[in-house]
């Protein structure tokens, strides 16, 4: 039987990233320096160990949870392999800006996924079909109906 997480596709994730220590946060740009110091691609390790325990069921109430969607282009070409590595490619990438702008809001957390699944770091060369509006659409709609039947 397959389980929760076969829903999701390798451009899906989730806006956490390592979150500094002992760093003045009091300023975006003082922000910006934090995460980028702070930063390790992928997940952070607690949050991944957390991913992996949950139930099927766990999922579903965690998706039902879900506020706030991002939804980008498309992944760029210094991203990492794995279940929910999008948004968290290598440090060149400057994912952490991401993080360093979410983080203190309510959209922490959030889930994220990209319109194409077009692996490319300049997006004019990323061509937007119907194809990719109608996947991006669906998996909206998987979690906007996991959210009403909550």
């Amino acid at each position: 039987m397959p389980s929760f997480t076969d829903k999701f596709s390798n451009e899906d994730s989730f806006a956490y990233w390592p979150v500094p220590t002992e760093a003045d946060l009091s300023t975006q740009t003082a922000r910006n320096i934090a995460f980028k110091e702070a930063y390790q691609p992928d997940l952070p390790a607690a949050v991944r160990a957390e991913f992996a325990n949950l139930t099927d069921a766990e999922w579903q109430a965690r998706m039902a949870a879900v506020k706030y969607v991002l939804v980008g282009l498309n992944p760029g070409n210094m991203g990492t392999a794995g279940n929910f590595s999008n948004f968290h490619g290598n440090p060149i990438s400057k994912d952490y800006n991401l993080g360093a702008v979410l983080y203190g809001t309510e959209v922490w957390g959030a889930f994220m996924t990209d319109l194409s699944q077009t692996v490319e770091s300049d997006s004019s060369d990323v061509r937007i079909t119907e194809a990719d509006v109608k996947r991006c659409t669906s998996i909206l709609t998987t979690w906007a109906f996991q959210r009403l039947r909550k």
